[in-house]
């Protein structure tokens, strides 16, 4: 028996972490490692068991789930890398990998632009930091 959706009715937990990739520092510019499929996707998941205390999170905003995936009851990650300016907002999220639909990649990187930490200080100074990645995972649960 095949089920229908309704966008409405369904319930769909957006489940995210977030985790530096690299030492926080003000005066380097870490260069972004290339991971393999795997690496990446274990790294999505190791991101979601132990999110850092360091990082506090202001404002977030769950992704739209996309209709398509959601009609073809799929299910998926997005691992994006961004940079934390001085004053906490994210700047320049990047595709780094995904696992899923591509339909997932648009709205994780979306709505990885609306969220807001904390700024993180070095020496009394609030600093910008790149090479942060954040892991969205899109799952269906009826």
């Amino acid at each position: 028996m095949r089920k229908k959706f309704s966008s409405a009715l369904l319930a769909i937990f957006i489940i995210a972490a977030i985790q530096p990739a690299y030492a926080m520092s003000a005066d380097s510019t870490p260069a972004q490692e290339k991971l393999s499929h795997k690496e990446a996707q274990e790294e999505c998941h190791a991101l979601q068991a132990n999110p850092p205390a360091s990082l506090k999170l202001i404002r977030s905003a769950p992704p739209a789930f996309p209709l398509s995936a959601l009609k073809a009851h799929q299910e998926g990650w997005v691992l994006v890398s961004f940079t934390l300016n001085e004053k906490g907002k994210v700047k320049h999220p990047t595709l780094i990998d995904h696992g899923g639909d591509k339909a997932f990649i648009k709205p994780a990187l979306k709505a990885m632009k609306k969220f807001r930490y904390e700024p993180i200080v070095k020496d009394g100074q609030a600093v910008s930091v790149s090479g942060m990645k954040y892991c969205f995972t899109f799952a269906i649960s009826e």
